[in-house]
């Protein structure tokens, strides 16, 4: 940790401020157990075959020559034998029985085939006996019960088949499947730390303060609340106690005067998700109950008897009012407020309602039991629970068994010395920072959407909700028109700034050896041009790696507290504070603004959190996940074109614009229309940071089966990208081999070939660019897939060992699909002294450009 450390506090610089909390995840599997996974003597088999190989091929090819100069001059009885003997040669085959005058060239031939053969065997019992220690491995870091309650959450039922055994590439296909699941599973958990059904161990670093020894946080799927609350708002509600349940406004309406009085103008999303904009007529009364209504109430204080007055329940049914239960974001009692909410009351319909509180009883005691210890029978109780649930609410299409309990393991510790980091370093994040918005994939959209609304609108302020059904009426395909082209002037001078950097790294890439410096002065000069219509990225959270005297930066994404909310359930009050201090006052793209939630769990366990931020944006439909006291109604803001961007205003900050940084784990690219749209109200949410991606999709290859490599990038102390070699499905070894030992041998000398490390991590699949997917030069469709519930494994890399038969890539990849390899660094296998992989997550605040 001492080589990216400089002071003992970090100091602010005059450009970048490190954030007073870290988030360290590190994995729960030794990186050392990759080395029995994998097989140092496989490839050193592979290579003296190889090595081999090519010797009695070159000697083949001699005494072929010296041989066929003795035919002509040979007695009749030997010629054949000759020439027999010469096409074993050609063909570097072993030599016939009958002997043939040659001698020495013959001889040392043949001593060379018999390498050649010994060496194939030792690859043949090298790989048996991989196939054995693997087995081994996997099935020992198995009986560690913590990782194989992990397998349990992640893919449940897969342990009941007892342990594994031989990881026999051979084996049938249902075992084979089996043994690839458990064996990715043990390497993922080995190198990937991420909080992955409890395969890490999070930690929050903070400067000083106590530490708590890590805590698992469970939680039953948190869809079943999602589907609870639809049915509460839909119907339950009729039949539910009304103590229990509140009555709010959504926070959309929006009462205007137009040419024949007041209207009531409102967003409702229908069960598909469909968002429709409703408008109504509005008298005095309903304007002042809506305006009443901003505050939620107990239903009880409305209708006594649990019976709304026919007017509000028109109002709710039609997405003016919102009914349901005001549950906690986050925290150990999400299911207990939401199984007393649905306590029934009596009368008609009871049943359904008694079926739903007692399977949200169940689903309770479940989580409460697992938190206590892993129970099998209270995962299946679970289980069991989440799929009744569904059923009763007729909640078709979910996957209940498969995530039915997450767990994370978090805990507090003091700083292990990473919050220390050094000055320069954190100039040169501050550096990287600046350019970052140039390649967010939502940038084209922000751009297209400012410019389509200034032009309709002017310079003039815009209710939100008009904003937005300008948006989905119209203005969605002007902006769509707009990027078809790209020759607006904010979008010509973007599209002109991302060819500068991208030109200034190819350069950089053609520079001969194995790494390169970038330019600090090319990032500056980009970052100065950049166009006042490109939202700043002030504060950034880093994912980064430690290796040596390096930083390697994983990714790069929104700040405020961000990644630490997700963890931050059971902080005390003094910590949250501390956190929440940094998240409101770390620097927004305007001087002056305000960063903001947006208030929508969107039914997904990861996205609880407390709120860090000083307010949060109810959205319709959710709006009772807002805490009152943080509410900001979309009727209560307006949006305005300024400086080519579009400003978000709302009367409870005067004159501030707000910036959405929502603290969702959801990718606003995968969440609601709306939602999206809000998101792109902020700064950028992030970028993978794949530097090359861009300059190779710059790089037309003149061979299709040709492997492409990139340096490894570096700034100073920071490792920007790593070692990359882009490959196509064309140019992997060819997959006919039937023989475990022949591939292995064709995956060597591809290795060698190309200079693809053995050990390295590997994306299946190369994302185009979103300005070139927008303007009709790339194919959408691997985007879409990226988007999906699945896409993480499309998105993310994932370590193999070519030397292992169950992790090579060849029968995934298609002809033309784009394969990714990275170098890994740090290397997993020997990650440092505490012998697990892990990654840090920084947080980095600078004023925005001036």
């Amino acid at each position: 940790m001492a080589a990216v450390t400089g002071a003992d506090r970090t100091q602010p610089t005059d450009r970048a401020t490190l954030g007073p909390v870290a988030v360290r995840r590190r994995c729960r599997v030794p990186g050392t157990v990759l080395a029995d996974l994998g097989s140092d003597l496989v490839w050193q088999a592979a290579g003296a075959w190889a090595a081999a190989e090519d010797t009695v091929r070159d000697l083949g090819a001699r005494l072929a020559d010296h041989l066929g100069a003795q035919v002509p001059t040979a007695p009749p009885e030997q010629r054949r034998d000759l020439l027999r003997a010469r096409r074993a040669a050609f063909n570097a085959r072993p030599l016939p029985d009958r002997p043939v005058p040659g001698g020495e060239p013959v001889a040392s031939y043949t001593r060379m085939v018999a390498a050649r053969d010994s060496a194939r065997r030792e690859l043949d019992l090298a790989l048996g006996k991989l196939a054995r220690t693997a087995g081994a491995a996997v099935d020992t870091v198995l009986t560690d019960p913590d990782i194989a309650w992990s397998v349990e959450l992640s893919v449940p039922g897969l342990l009941a088949a007892g342990p594994l055994g031989v990881l026999d590439p051979a084996a049938g296909r249902r075992t084979r499947r089996r043994a690839m699941t458990l064996l990715r599973l043990v390497q993922r958990a080995a190198t990937k730390p991420t909080p992955f059904a409890g395969f890490a161990t999070t930690h929050l670093l903070f400067r000083d303060g106590p530490a708590t020894v890590p805590r698992r946080h469970v939680r039953v799927q948190r869809a079943v609340v999602e589907w609870t609350r639809r049915w509460i708002a839909a119907d339950g509600h009729r039949i539910l106690r009304p103590e229990h349940l509140w009555l709010t406004a959504n926070p959309s309406a929006l009462v205007r005067e137009d040419a024949e009085g007041p209207r009531v103008t409102w967003l409702a999303s229908g069960p598909d998700g469909a968002e429709r904009v409703l408008s109504a007529r509005c008298n005095p009364a309903l304007a002042d109950t809506l305006r009443r209504l901003r505050t939620p109430v107990r239903l009880d204080t409305v209708a006594p008897d649990g019976t709304l007055p026919a007017a509000l329940t028109t109002l709710a049914a039609r997405g003016l009012l919102e009914l349901g239960p005001v549950l906690p974001t986050h925290g150990r009692r999400v299911l207990h407020t939401a199984a007393e909410a649905t306590r029934p009351a009596p009368g008609a319909g009871a049943e359904t309602a008694q079926d739903v509180h007692d399977t949200l009883c169940d689903l309770r005691d479940a989580e409460d039991d697992l938190a206590v210890a892993r129970h099998a029978d209270a995962l299946h109780r679970a289980r069991r629970g989440v799929a009744r649930l569904a059923r009763t609410l007729q909640a078709a299409g979910q996957d209940a068994g498969r995530a039915a309990v997450g767990e994370d393991v978090v805990g507090v510790a003091t700083d292990d010395g990473i919050l220390r980091t050094s000055p320069d370093v954190l100039a040169d994040l501050g550096r990287v920072q600046r350019i970052v918005p140039l390649l967010g994939a939502e940038l084209p959209f922000q751009l297209a959407t400012a410019i389509a609304f200034r032009r309709r609108f002017g310079a003039d302020p815009v209710p939100l909700p008009a904003a937005y059904q300008w948006f989905l009426e119209a203005g969605r395909k002007e902006s769509d028109a707009l990027l078809t082209d790209c020759t607006a002037d904010e979008l010509a001078a973007v599209l002109h700034l991302r060819e500068r950097l991208f030109t200034g790294l190819r350069a950089a890439a053609d520079r001969s050896g194995t790494e390169v410096s970038c330019d600090p002065d090319l990032l500056d000069a980009v970052a100065a041009r950049l166009p006042d219509a490109v939202l700043d990225l002030p504060c950034a959270a880093w994912p980064v790696q430690v290796a040596g005297e390096r930083l390697v930066l994983n990714g790069v994404g929104s700040g405020h507290g961000r990644f630490a909310a997700r963890v931050a359930a059971d902080l005390d009050d003094t910590r949250t504070a501390e956190l929440r201090t940094w998240a409101s006052t770390a620097h927004t793209p305007h001087r002056d603004g305000i960063p903001v939630d947006i208030s929508a769990l969107l039914g997904a366990t990861v996205n609880e959190h407390p709120l860090l931020l000083p307010a949060a944006l109810a959205c319709p439909g959710r709006a009772l996940e807002c805490p009152p006291e943080n509410r900001i109604d979309l009727s209560a803001c307006t949006v305005r074109a300024q400086d080519g961007r579009l400003l978000l205003f709302s009367d409870r900050f005067p004159g501030r614009p707000l910036f959405p940084v929502p603290h969702n784990a959801t990718l606003p690219t995968v969440a609601p229309g709306l939602y999206r749209w809000l998101s792109r109200l902020g700064p950028a949410t992030g970028a993978t940071l794949d530097l090359w991606d861009h300059v190779d999709a710059r790089t037309a290859p003149h061979d299709p089966a040709a492997v492409r490599h990139y340096p490894r990038l570096t700034l100073g102390r920071l490792v920007l990208s790593r070692r990359t070699w882009k490959v196509s499905g064309a140019a992997l070894p060819d997959p006919a081999p039937a023989d475990p030992a022949e591939e292995t041998l064709a995956w060597y000398r591809w290795c060698a070939r190309t200079g693809v490390p053995r050990r390295s991590f590997l994306r299946t699949t190369t994302l185009p660019d979103p300005w070139d997917v927008v303007r009709g030069r790339a194919d959408k469709r691997p985007v879409l897939a990226a988007r999906s519930t699945s896409g993480a494994a499309i998105r993310k890399p994932l370590y193999v060992d070519l030397s292992q038969p169950l992790c090579r890539p060849a029968v995934t990849a298609a002809p033309g699909d784009t394969l990714t390899f990275t170098e890994p660094l740090p290397d997993p296998v020997g990650p440092g002294p505490d012998g697990r992989v892990t990654e840090y997550v920084l947080e980095i605040s600078q004023p925005p450009r001036a």
